[in-house]
């Protein structure tokens, strides 16, 4: 990716591509209730792991093409001293075109319709299931453990899944995560679920059943600094950057939760080679 403040990969070695930090990101505009899908869609365009898995021909699947259009649309943003008409025309034109062609395939996979929303949830999951290696990224093998305290059950079950999901929890933290649900035998309701990995991928998904809120926080992966996205408020500008201010999170108001292994911990033996 081009800009002044990036540094130039050695002959030798290949660096990893990472979010750019102090730069203007555009915004999906919403359209016919699309925010849903606008989610998804700028939590994928963020994610650093995919920014050094995808294949540079935007065709090759959908999360190639959301990204290859955003970063050209990052580019158009922060490539002049000052932003034309023109220049937002065609910032809205390749955002616009990423989301029909995810929307398009949506809409034979789960039957979203236009102007009507739909679950980001499904949106994400979907997307990722659309490309093999792409969704090997995002895939996690756990132990789920339940123990009756009323009839005695105890099981374990081997599951592997690219998002986990909580319909009810009982806290939650990525290390130790204890969801609540019915005993299977005697049907008992809110008995402890503990996960245990038995493989953790560079990315985690959770997915909270019961949030009620809008909006979508992403954190810059080598700094404290945050960007919060949320084309519902009023008066939302244009183009986002990432600020110092430290967001307030609730997991009341969280639907999807998404941690990133940094790169800048790996070592150069852990970290994929680049196909960009």
């Amino acid at each position: 990716m081009d800009g002044k403040n990036e540094k130039k990969s050695s002959n030798s070695e290949k660096s990893n591509e990472v979010v750019p930090l102090e730069r203007w990101f555009p915004m999906w505009r919403t359209n016919l209730n699309s925010c849903w899908l606008d989610s998804a869609m700028i939590l994928l365009a963020h994610n650093g792991t995919l920014w050094n898995k995808i294949k540079k021909d935007p065709k090759s699947s959908l999360i190639a093409n959301i990204i290859c259009n955003y970063k050209i649309a990052i580019r158009i943003l922060n490539s002049a001293e000052s932003i034309q008409v023109a220049d937002i025309n065609k910032v809205h034109q390749l955002l616009d075109s990423a989301r029909k062609n995810v929307f398009d395939y949506l809409k034979v996979k789960i039957g979203c319709v236009e102007g009507i929303p739909d679950s980001a949830f499904c949106a994400l999951l979907n997307i990722l299931k659309q490309n093999k290696e792409i969704e090997n990224v995002f895939m996690i093998k756990f132990d789920q453990i339940i123990h009756c305290q009323v009839c005695g059950l105890t099981r374990v079950a081997e599951t592997e899944k690219t998002i986990i999901s909580f319909p009810k929890i009982k806290h939650f933290n990525p290390y130790g995560v204890v969801k609540l649900i019915k005993c299977p035998a005697c049907t008992t309701p809110y008995h402890e679920l503990r996960f245990i990995y038995k493989t953790l991928p560079r990315c985690l998904i959770f997915h909270f059943e019961n949030g009620a809120g809008s909006g979508v926080l992403v954190r810059h992966g080598d700094t404290d600094k945050w960007m919060d996205y949320d084309n519902l408020k009023a008066r939302m500008p244009r183009h986002l950057s990432f600020a110092k201010e430290l967001p307030y999170l609730n997991l009341e108001t969280t639907y999807i939760l998404i941690y990133e292994a940094n790169w800048n911990s790996l070592t150069k033996q852990e970290k994929p080679t680049s196909t960009n």
